[in-house]
């Protein structure tokens, strides 16, 4: 049973259609850096005054997959914004089972909150070491090290998709890329959470390309089954499904 000092809340768009195709991705990053604004600048709003989040928050955003293609479906995007008080460490993991990807939060102003972010990782696969999409699954080749290995995340080798965010731009304009984003070799966004993110603009392409990387791998298992059914070798096919 989880305490109720780690509730989860959950927004009532997510409850409408429990049948739609839907991907989870956790929001992760040391408390008051901006999660909870970025969760809501997502879904278009504007938050002034946010409340520090306890246990964990679900907001659901709709997102178009391939837009613009054939292939267009619209997927549910649940944003899992877990609370970053140290004092739950024990208790967070429960919210980290099934996530298909995970966004890194850190505060511009404060380079330690970016520092953070690798223990956060560490958290996050250590605390889910049965999952595919896990560095530290017996498949993959990464192995268990104190700290985590940024660099075993980039280019191909990544198992799960990240996106890391810079928040309060409007506090740190001249920051330069985050050196997290660059060991992972993924996007950053960097951003004044306050404003809603435009579908059109830079950061909005980069999150909805994200969100569509995020499907692409939880469907992939999915697709790999039919071609195998079909008789193709999956092992030949596999790049090209990724």
């Amino acid at each position: 049973m989880m305490q109720t000092s780690m509730s989860l809340s959950k927004s009532k768009t997510d409850l409408s259609d429990a049948s739609r195709d839907k991907v989870k991705i956790l929001v992760l990053g040391e408390a008051g850096v901006g999660k909870t604004t970025f969760a809501q600048s997502v879904k278009g709003k504007a938050v002034r005054n946010p409340t520090w989040t306890v246990g964990c928050s679900v907001d659901v955003v709709e997102h178009s997959y391939k837009a613009g293609t054939p292939q267009e479906t619209l997927y549910l995007i649940e944003l899992w914004d877990v609370g970053g008080s140290r004092s739950h460490r024990n208790s967070r993991h429960v919210f980290y089972q099934n996530a298909h990807g995970v966004i890194l939060v850190h505060d511009l102003e404060n380079r330690k909150s970016e520092e953070a972010l690798r223990l956060w990782l560490t958290e996050l696969f250590d605390d889910t070491p049965n999952c595919v999409n896990s560095p530290l699954h017996p498949s993959s080749s990464f192995s268990r090290l104190p700290t985590f290995d940024t660099e075993g995340l980039a280019g191909e080798r990544s198992q799960m998709p990240i996106l890391v965010v810079g928040a309060k731009l409007d506090m740190a304009p001249q920051r330069p890329r985050s050196q997290i984003a660059t060991d992972c070799g993924v996007d950053e966004l960097t951003l004044d959470c306050r404003q809603p993110i435009s579908p059109g603009s830079t950061n909005g392409l980069k999150l909805s390309r994200f969100f569509d990387r995020v499907i692409d791998k939880q469907t992939a298992p999915t697709e790999r089954r039919r071609l195998t059914s079909q008789g193709y070798n999956v092992v030949d096919r596999r790049r090209r499904l990724y």
